[in-house]
């Protein structure tokens, strides 16, 4: 065992696939090396890339040549001038794709490898591509790959380099340096273009059937059918998910007519009673882009030939592509088309572009540093699909067959538009019966205790009540286990954005709720907020940590999730009477054995 070396093994999965290749390759390792963890893209931290040893990933592709919905955030961040220099990494990438999709077939993978690569990370072996039939093809990769990684470790170690070795690596230097011309690189660091597929690939599965990227997990984009079977489909496993058609069953407005939000209670049926989800676990939704947003975006990129762009790129944009919401990622890859903008040059943690990501839509930036950019390069600069995230609001127990959603309506003015949300408009205007594309996303990280006789905190603000909701509800149904209850929440006035408020009255009553706070924070002579009542209630808060509670913080404004995390320092700083530092041990011990959930 190489104790002093580690492995990290780093799953982008969309329907599970990928997922399931990294399981296999960990088992594949384990027995020969123990220091090897496996990690979702969506649960990476950014900072250990520059803490890495040797890096194998697995990464699917979709639609168009697009990353993982997970791995969305890490691929901008890898493909960013941010990203760290790599140059005590080793590593290597497997990626499930899709030959029918021609150019962007295997994408991702041949895109992280080569950003690998430039970044300064020694490449193990050549990235390997599995086609649509993927499985004996991912097998055949492993193991390939075993020899290369026991070798690799066995230098660290003092051996002797075998002839074999040597021969590997001049194979793998070589295949970078084709690597690195094949995929596209504007300057010479962001890996933002198309690139041609690699014949030298290390496998290649030419056969049909059942696979996760661009055939089952990509066929969002395309709305082909995933072709999944029984046998291949993994989504249970943990880290994927399968999408499917659920229908617009009901909608019902939560608040009131006066209300200055709109926040709906919206009920998908499931295609199956038997979809199994559990509370905490998530829906994404992908909803179209509206005409009329596409032809905006169009309008401002191309002025009077807008109408003259071909009729394959617009449904791109409209059918798989987030262009409506603008990050520091998206404006550092625009100023390639838009070399004199301010931004050219920029960090993505610049204040300049967050402040100017957070106010502007993307469609803003050709009105503001008009770009040289192609039609058919419009597609690449947005990344993201066009999905979105939201909490489940009901347990499948109570429920089944159904999925419920807290959804707010976002509406707001810029310059001389009035805009909406994509997704929240789709979902609160579209007609009852409309199939909607799905899938649930499993959240590990926030679940209830396994415990039923454990106590629960749940502190939430405004729509983030959903999860709650659910946890309310499967609670009840094992409340003889004799776990509390207690929910702190937060919104503005009682008489109108009382959210869910029978049913928690009802709770209480019954005694499933052992104490109910709300904060209302446009109400009356005194108008208080969530972090306000962590503090009002700081003996209790700590009485119940101590007592062994767990504690949930769901909500979507991060400022005031900073604010509620400092009043629970201060909260048991007081109570516990600790000073600052021992407070934050305390609290980070609690984060570390999960009683404080996030």
């Amino acid at each position: 065992m190489h104790e002093t070396r580690h492995i990290t093994i780093l799953s982008a999965s969309e329907t599970g696939n990928s997922r399931g290749v990294a399981e296999d390759l960990l088992a594949s390792v384990q027995p020969i090396f123990s220091n090897v963890r496996l990690v979702d893209s969506i649960d990476y931290e950014f900072e250990d890339f520059a803490r890495e040893d040797i890096l194998i990933m697995v990464t699917s592709t979709q639609g168009e040549g697009e990353p993982p919905f997970e791995a969305e955030d890490l691929y901008d961040f890898i493909m960013g001038k941010d990203a760290p220099k790599l140059s005590d990494m080793s590593y290597a990438v497997l990626g499930l794709g899709d030959s029918a999709y021609g150019e962007s077939y295997n994408l991702m993978a041949r895109q992280f490898d080569a950003r690998y690569e430039q970044l300064g990370a020694r490449r193990m072996m050549k990235h390997g591509e599995c086609d649509f039939d993927y499985e004996l093809a991912a097998a055949q990769w492993i193991q390939e790959l075993m020899p290369v990684l026991q070798k690799e470790l066995a230098l660290t170690q003092g051996a002797p380099q075998s002839s074999a070795q040597s021969s590997a690596q001049s194979s793998a230097q070589e295949h970078s340096q084709d690597a690195a011309a094949e995929v596209g690189t504007p300057d010479g660091g962001s890996v933002i273009g198309s690139a041609l597929p690699d014949s030298n690939s290390s496998v290649s599965s030419d056969s049909s059937g059942a696979q996760e990227s661009q055939g089952s997990e990509g066929s969002k984009a395309s709305g082909q059918d995933s072709g999944v079977s029984a046998k291949h489909h993994k989504g249970s496993r943990s880290g994927g998910f399968q999408e499917f058609q659920a229908i617009l069953e009901e909608r019902r407005l939560l608040t009131s007519s006066s209300s200055e939000k709109q926040v709906y209670g919206i009920r998908l049926r499931l295609p199956s009673a038997d979809m199994q989800f559990m509370p905490g676990d998530m829906l994404t939704v992908q909803y179209p882009n509206s005409d009329r947003t596409v032809a905006r975006l169009l309008k401002n990129a191309f002025g009077d030939k807008a109408s003259q762009i071909d009729a394959r790129i617009v449904d791109i944009l409209q059918s798989s592509k987030d262009i409506t919401r603008n990050t520091p990622a998206l404006i550092e890859r625009y100023t390639h088309y838009a070399p004199d903008s301010p931004f050219a040059g920029l960090q993505t943690d610049n204040q300049v572009l967050k402040d100017y990501a957070q106010t502007h839509p993307p469609y803003a930036l050709f009105q503001d540093f008009p770009a040289r950019i192609a039609p058919d390069e419009l597609p690449a600069l947005f990344s993201s699909s066009n999905r979105r995230l939201y909490s489940i609001s009901n347990a499948a127990s109570v429920s089944s067959g159904y999925v419920d959603l807290t959804v707010t309506k976002v509406q707001f003015g810029f310059r001389d538009e009035q805009l909406a949300g994509e997704c929240t408009d789709y979902l609160t205007s579209a007609p009852i019966g409309t199939p909607i594309t799905a899938s649930i996303l499993a959240n590990t990280r926030f679940r209830l205790p396994e415990d039923d006789s454990s106590d629960i905190i749940m502190v939430g603000l405004g729509s983030a009540i959903a999860p709650y909701r659910a946890f309310l509800q499967e609670r009840a149904l094992r409340s003889d286990a004799g776990g509390r209850n207690w929910l702190i929440v937060g919104n503005r006035n009682p008489e109108q954005d009382y959210l869910y408020q029978d049913e928690l009255e009802r709770y209480l009553e019954q005694g499933i709720l052992d104490s109910l706070d709300v904060a209302w924070s446009r109400f009356g002579d005194v108008r208080e907020h969530v972090q306000n009542v962590v503090l009002h209630q700081a003996g209790k808060i700590f009485e119940w940590l101590d007592s062994g509670a767990y504690l949930y913080i769901c909500g979507h404004d991060h400022a005031a999730i900073e604010s509620i995390e400092q009043s629970l320092k201060r909260a048991v700083m007081l109570s516990g009477r600790m000073s600052s530092e021992e407070a934050e041990s305390y609290i980070a011990d609690l984060q570390r054995s999960s009683h404080i959930r996030q």
